[in-house]
């Protein structure tokens, strides 16, 4: 409804809590009251440790997907990738890694434009893993696609594993 916005800066000054320098984070600004809120946190307000970039919001702004390279934003992130991450506008805190493969496994290779359908029961994005499905191709880029479930909220205390169900859209081979 164009009320809020959400974009990267690498601004110290935007926000409290941005504890990280000029890394790359992600804020939301409310244009009715001109707050700005810092998103990418950790699941305990921490500052990230890594850039975040690329968000997106769903239709009334109560969830925010964006990418990062952060391996603190939740508990097990030990992948090294750049991984797709949502959280919820009421509750920043409240971070889940959505990037996981079809049986709820970390992935091997970076994902990227994490996108919320507008009611944000799904959610679409690129991947360079090989082991996002049981029919991992080397050397390619897949978009897969998450279904969360209608009105259901990211469970507090979450395991880096409890994720959407994932589905494969397209694979296409980057190898020449």
């Amino acid at each position: 409804n164009g009320r809020y916005v959400a974009y990267g800066s690498r601004a110290t000054n935007l926000g409290s809590n941005d504890g990280n320098g000029s890394r790359f984070d992600i804020y939301l600004k409310d244009m009715v009251t001109g707050q700005v809120s810092l998103i990418s946190v950790t699941n305990s307000g921490g500052a990230s440790n890594q850039d975040s970039n690329r968000p997106d919001l769903n239709d009334d702004a109560s969830l925010i997907a964006y990418n990062s390279r952060a391996s603190n934003l939740v508990p097990g992130d030990t992948n090294s990738e750049s991984d797709c991450f949502l959280t919820q506008r009421a509750n920043r805190n409240a971070v889940q890694r959505v990037s996981l493969g079809n049986r709820g496994q970390q992935l091997d290779g970076f994902t990227y434009r994490c996108k919320l359908n507008g009611n944000a029961t799904r959610m679409v994005f690129d991947s360079q893993s090989t082991n996002a499905f049981d029919s991992g191709v080397p050397s390619s880029s897949a978009t897969a696609m998450g279904s969360r479930g209608v009105g259901r909220s990211p469970p507090p205390n979450r395991t880096p594993n409890s994720t959407a169900t994932m589905s494969h859209i397209t694979q296409s081979s980057m190898s020449a």
